[in-house]
């Protein structure tokens, strides 16, 4: 929203002096790391991803409805999982069923 709201304020010509505006492009900017870990990292569960993705860009969030979507969103993502663990869970009792018979 913020950049949107300020479009008039990017010229090519002139460099950017506001630093909020500045801060908003930034979260655009990702570096990119070609380095190999010596070892393969823990997983993550998603839902713990999108929570700290929220807490590390709660400013951004500037009405109680726009942190009421991201709630909904990482409600959404912690169901998703518990179906797919669920459903994980029951194939696997049905298989072991099919072996003992």
């Amino acid at each position: 929203r913020t950049i949107s709201e300020n479009l008039s304020s990017f010229k090519i010509a002139e460099p950017l002096n506001d630093p909020h505006l500045h801060k908003a492009l930034g979260l655009f900017c990702e570096t990119i790391d070609f380095s190999l870990e010596s070892s393969v990292p823990e997983p993550v569960a998603f839902a713990s991803t999108i929570h700290s993705l929220v807490e590390k860009h709660r400013e951004w969030f500037y009405t109680q409805a726009e942190l009421d979507v991201a709630a909904e969103v990482e409600e959404n993502v912690r169901g998703t999982m518990l179906a797919t663990v669920e459903t994980a869970l029951a194939a696997e009792m049905v298989q072991e069923q099919e072996k003992e018979q």
